[in-house]
């Protein structure tokens, strides 16, 4: 119906996050309605705030942080995904807000949990603000490379040699 709002994978697959969804469709609708389940379909009764629907090609869908995190929480490789989709698709401070929004609600516990590891990964925010600002560019063909405190210390010569390699300055 007109109040109904995909969720979870079948939303993340909408937004580009996923390739497929496997599963069945998560569909949200408002505490106060009473649609009959359906085969392939699984329902959540809730209210949701404005901000966390957005339409895509004609169907509603929750907004990306909170698409985010609900199919975070329902993927066995969870913390990954949800750092894949900051990383490319919604910004932190949208998946935050989502999850403020939707505090209290089954599976804000979860989400407390994938933030705080989000939040804490190697991942810095001066990292996520050049991921935007090459995109904004329109920068291309670029990847990130992860060393640690003890590849810069310990073993730099490596570090340099496969930063040379990545841009084509191998020898």
């Amino acid at each position: 119906g007109e109040t109904a709002v995909v969720a979870g994978p079948a939303a993340a697959q909408w937004h580009g996050m996923l390739d497929s969804a496997a599963g069945p469709v998560d569909l949200t609708v408002p505490s106060a309605a009473k649609p009959r389940s359906r085969a392939g379909m699984r329902l959540r009764r809730r209210d949701l705030a404005p901000d966390d629907v957005v339409e895509r090609r004609g169907l509603r869908v929750t907004c990306g942080g909170l698409t985010a995190l609900e199919t975070a929480l329902v993927r066995s490789d969870g913390s990954a995904f949800l750092d894949r989709a900051l990383q490319r698709y919604v910004p932190f401070t949208d998946v935050y807000a989502a999850y403020c929004r939707n505090l209290g609600c089954s599976g804000s516990a979860g989400m407390c949990r994938l933030l705080v590891a989000a939040a804490d990964r190697a991942d810095s925010v001066a990292e996520r603000v050049l991921v935007g600002l090459l995109r904004a560019a329109k920068i291309g063909g670029w990847a990130v490379l992860r060393f640690t405190w003890h590849d810069l210390t310990r073993r730099p010569h490596s570090v340099v040699a496969q930063i040379a390699a990545a841009v084509g300055l191998a020898a």
